[in-house]
């Protein structure tokens, strides 16, 4: 029996693939030198692209997170900004403010 996952689940599941992907890349681009001496000389660019992809991939991790709650559930300003402001920004959708 499958499970049928719904879109919103199947984007978290291809994107948390693609930063584990990223990070084991990372850790194993340096027996990868090893293992294929022929490509030595492309392995910087390979290293250079897996530290990327995983930097960037933390990187919208966090901004993401920092948007609804607070990362690792850390005090630290500016995040959890969606809750906070959570009857502000209701009261405001649909006001039209170029017309005031």
């Amino acid at each position: 029996m499958s499970h049928v996952y719904a879109p919103l689940e199947q984007r978290q599941l291809l994107a948390n693939a693609a930063l584990v992907i990223a990070a084991t890349g990372v850790a194993v681009q340096s027996t990868l030198i090893s293992h294929f001496p022929a490509y030595a000389t492309y392995m910087p660019h390979v290293k250079m692209a897996f530290e990327a992809a995983l930097v960037s991939g933390l990187a919208d991790w966090f901004a993401v997170t920092a948007i609804f709650r607070r990362p690792l559930n850390l005090p630290i300003p500016h995040t959890a900004i969606i809750p906070t402001n959570q009857e502000r920004i209701a009261a405001t959708i649909g006001v039209r403010w170029w017309v005031v």
